[in-house]
């Protein structure tokens, strides 16, 4: 079975080539798109595995209107999202009232250490495997 699939949207191209490198040396695909059209499309075309996302991007709320639509395509719903901010210090910001709070799986804020960000993926992947089991995840 292939290796799961990350699509990271960020609009820092340094922070989706950080990533990059930890989640490829790691065994995972990773695609990378640098706004949320480009993460849209890429979302409906790649049907990634896990999607780590940047709350805000170009404009304040991008990403937070990205994990709303993500959330609304019955497709998607098994699909973990990972949150990131380097604005927000947690989930439970006033920012994030409108969007459910089982919308997102994870939230970590930056500046995010390797090793943090392989256990958050690991820990989503391995829980999307369990409860859906299409995912095997990278040993």
């Amino acid at each position: 079975m292939a290796s799961p699939q990350i699509l990271v949207i960020d609009d820092d191209s340094d922070f989706r080539e950080y990533l990059r490198i930890i989640l490829e040396s790691h065994g995972y695909r990773v695609r990378c798109a640098g706004n949320a059209r480009e993460g849209a499309a890429a979302v409906e075309s790649e049907r990634p595995d896990l999607i780590i996302l940047d709350a805000m991007m170009s404009y304040a709320f991008q990403g937070l209107s990205l994990v709303q639509q993500i959330r609304q395509d019955a497709r998607l719903d098994a699909v973990p999202l990972l949150l990131v901010s380097a604005v927000l210090r947690e989930p439970a910001h006033a920012l994030l009232a409108d969007v459910p709070a089982n919308a997102i799986d994870a939230f970590l804020s930056k500046p995010i250490e390797p090793a943090i960000v392989l256990e958050n993926v690991e820990r989503l992947l391995r829980q999307r495997l369990h409860a859906f089991g299409r995912v095997q995840p990278v040993s």
